[in-house]
């Protein structure tokens, strides 16, 4: 099989300007990613170029949750819940070391606006939209229960809780491993490429694209089109059909990462954040604690994305008022990553309230897809195929018209429930790997873990990328080879999450990962030191909030919404 690596990438690139597609996708993430699979699993012959690494933009910067979303019953979208909820149960069929089940705890107060009996009967909903596929049935816990099970949560007016499951996964490595499954199945599939514009000439697109690698220009043909490019589509869209109305509306979404040991829960726990009663997350996560989100419009550059110091304050604020002992603050804080929704434009006066749902818009070969959320990617995938199909056929072409139900590629031959704790067990004996490096090898790889030790381990197979840590230095060479790294960040924020969990955010592990590329990709000494300073701007972009002291727009609008 073909490696999915840029050391084939100039042979990629000339095959593919010889070639005629049936589909070309533009952007990788989720969506992007998913809808390639879709595409090539139906047999069409399908291109997907990203201008930056897979999920780099809002795919690797959600929650990281597969859920059902429980606020949007408030809101009387039975409709997309049900569609969340059955999408839920097949990612934890076909990608189960990617979607495992987390149990969420609702702490209700006497000071919230829903009585115990109102968010009861939302639960028994809940589960009746799921058609009871839920990973466990609810449960409601007296305020004993709780400080049993989440004893930092505050138990003043505390009258009961609700106890029920959704989904944790690795986003990155979810749009990731939709990308590897497209180039399976034969799609043309390169990263660090953008789009640049296209013109049409009798029924077949001549596409400009640019290799941000060499700077060169090239040129795709194809009979279609699909812009999947999340925040990016009002721009991308200009550059197609420039005097096109815009169909995005950004919003910003914030989350902030402290040590597990500072904000300790063993379950995800709802909020209602202080300011302005949105649903906010505290997240277990890894070996650490997520605290989000922030849901406010965005209008400014998308490429450089940074949380203000009051998107901080503001999350902050509701995790010390839940958690009182914690008295956490800005020297807690390990990382953020802050990430922009594609919400469909709409007339709302508050982002929180814009629907999550999709909308697919078509001029003639030429297609885009606005909104929706992580969860439902693929059946946002198969509807966007089902419209190009349908325009394919009209033209002469022809395409399967049954979506996708397939594995990704951790999940071929392998189902985390039954099958893990033999692989974990398995890496232990075999390959000496302590108990926690065993386990999230399994977690994060799947069925493909057994590749890295044995193709990449050499003598000493568990050698670590961050001494005393977790992460494998043979994982840096397998995600050369096998998953597209082309740089330190990608591999230290979007492949391990380096990034986001150390202290120093990985700052003291980028030199011996530049210099794995290096000598990969053969790279000149002055290389590799650019390579350690595109990351440290990288990291510094990251902390750019801490410089911001004063009250911002951000604030402003924090306090005025509800």
């Amino acid at each position: 099989m073909k490696r999915f690596s840029h050391q084939d990438r100039s042979n990629t690139i000339a095959s593919a300007q010889d070639a005629v597609y049936d589909l070309l996708v533009v952007g990788g993430g989720i969506t992007g990613a998913g809808a390639a699979f879709e595409a090539a699993n139906r047999g069409l012959r399908t291109a997907l170029v990203e201008k930056d690494d897979w999920g780099a933009g809002t795919s690797s910067k959600s929650s990281k949750l597969i859920h059902g979303g429980l606020r949007y019953l408030e809101q009387m979208e039975f409709g997309l819940v049900m569609e969340s909820t059955a999408e839920r149960a097949l990612l934890m069929k076909h990608a189960s070391h990617l979607a495992r089940p987390l149990r969420f705890v609702y702490p209700i107060y006497s000071s919230h606006k829903h009585k115990p009996w109102f968010i009861r009967l939302g639960m028994w909903l809940y589960d009746l939209l799921s058609l009871f596929r839920n990973y466990r049935a609810h449960e409601q816990w007296n305020s004993s229960r709780v400080s049993k099970e989440e004893p930092e949560l505050k138990q003043g007016e505390l009258l009961a809780a609700m106890a029920y499951y959704d989904c944790m996964t690795d986003d990155a490595r979810l749009t990731l491993e939709n990308a590897i499954a497209a180039h399976r199945k034969g799609a043309m599939v390169l990263s660090q490429v953008e789009f640049e514009g296209q013109v049409e000439s009798e029924g077949v697109h001549r596409i400009t694209c640019r290799d941000r690698w060499t700077g060169n220009a090239f040129e795709i043909r194809a009979r279609s089109i699909l812009i999947a490019t999340g925040p990016w589509t009002n721009t991308v869209l200009g550059k197609a059909i420039p005097g096109r109305d815009n169909p995005v509306r950004p919003t910003k979404g914030v989350h902030l990462v402290v040590p597990r040991e500072r904000l300790p829960v063993e379950s995800a726990i709802v909020l209602s954040a202080v300011q302005d009663g949105r649903v906010t997350f505290i997240i277990p996560w890894e070996e650490s604690t997520v605290i989000g989100t922030t849901d406010t419009d965005f209008t400014g550059d998308a490429d450089s994305l940074f949380p203000t110091g009051a998107d901080v304050r503001y999350l902050l604020e509701t995790a010390n008022a839940y958690f009182p002992n914690v008295h956490l603050t800005g020297e807690d804080v390990l990382s953020t990553w802050t990430g922009l929704r594609p919400l469909v434009a709409d007339d709302s006066d508050n982002p929180y309230n814009t629907s999550r749902e999709h909308e697919i818009f078509s001029e003639g070969g030429l297609f885009a897809v606005a909104g929706g959320k992580l969860t439902t990617y693929r059946k946002m995938a198969e509807e966007c195929i089902d419209e190009v199909a349908k325009y394919l056929k009209k033209a002469g072409g022809a395409a399967d018209q049954t979506c996708t139900d397939s594995p990704l590629p951790g999940a071929d031959d392998f189902r985390f429930e039954t099958d893990g704790n033999g692989a974990i067990e398995r890496a232990q004996s075999t390959y000496s790997l302590p108990l926690d490096v065993a386990t999230r090898l399994v977690e994060r790889y799947g069925g493909r873990w057994e590749e890295i030790p044995t193709r990449f381990g050499g003598d000493n197979p568990t050698e670590r990328v961050d001494p005393g840590g977790r992460v494998l230095l043979a994982e840096v060479l397998f995600g050369v080879e096998e998953e597209m790294v082309g740089s330190v960040e990608d591999f230290l924020v979007r492949r391990t999450h380096l990034f986001y969990h150390l202290r120093d955010q990985g700052l003291g592990c980028a030199p011996a990962v530049a210099k794995i590329l290096g000598n990969v990709f053969q790279w000149s000494p002055e290389r590799v030191e650019e390579e350690v300073e595109a990351y440290t701007r990288c990291v510094d972009l990251n902390r750019r909030w801490k410089k911001d002291a004063g009250d911002t727009p951000d604030q402003a609008n924090h306090r005025k919404v509800g």
